[in-house]
């Protein structure tokens, strides 16, 4: 399955990814906030509960600064979030890898290559005659419904 990663230019060289959800109760839940840079990823985990309207909200009630030395905080992380951690991250290097931080927002898709079909400017010509052809109109005629701007169809 296609995962999309999204992605927020915020400064020279810098980007910021949406939340990760890791793990989640009703009332709380752990993510990573990741950020791209060009030395790689960067990210926070934060532990979110439900705020007063209903949305999720940081919990910050410990500050690390005024911890005595032996005091410190863990967030347990269980095997599928720890999984689910292990591929998120290796889809934001690759994302980084390839793209960098790029200037602007981005929406990226991460698969296999037996999940996408890669349509360029000189093979556009080509998948739309095939999809014609093989009766895949609707398929086509859906695309171009859903907001297609790139499609040679007159339908756009």
């Amino acid at each position: 399955m296609a995962d999309h990663i999204s992605t927020h230019y915020v400064k020279s060289g810098y980007a910021t990814s949406d939340d990760i959800v890791l793990s989640q109760t009703p009332t709380t839940r752990t993510v990573l906030r990741p950020a791209l840079h060009a030395g790689g990823v960067r990210g926070e985990v934060i532990r979110q509960k439900i705020g007063e309207e209903g949305n999720w909200a940081d919990i910050n009630d410990v500050d690390f600064r005024k911890l005595p030395a032996d005091c410190g905080v863990a967030i347990e992380l269980s095997t599928e979030a720890t999984a689910l951690l292990h591929t998120k991250l290796t889809q934001l290097y690759e994302v980084q890898k390839q793209k960098g931080a790029a200037p602007g927002d981005h929406s990226y898709v991460v698969a296999g290559s037996d999940e996408v079909v890669l349509v360029t400017g000189a093979t556009r010509q080509k998948a739309i005659k095939e999809l014609v052809d093989g009766d895949h109109s609707e398929v086509l005629e859906r695309t171009c419904q859903e907001g297609c701007r790139s499609c040679i169809s007159p339908c756009c």
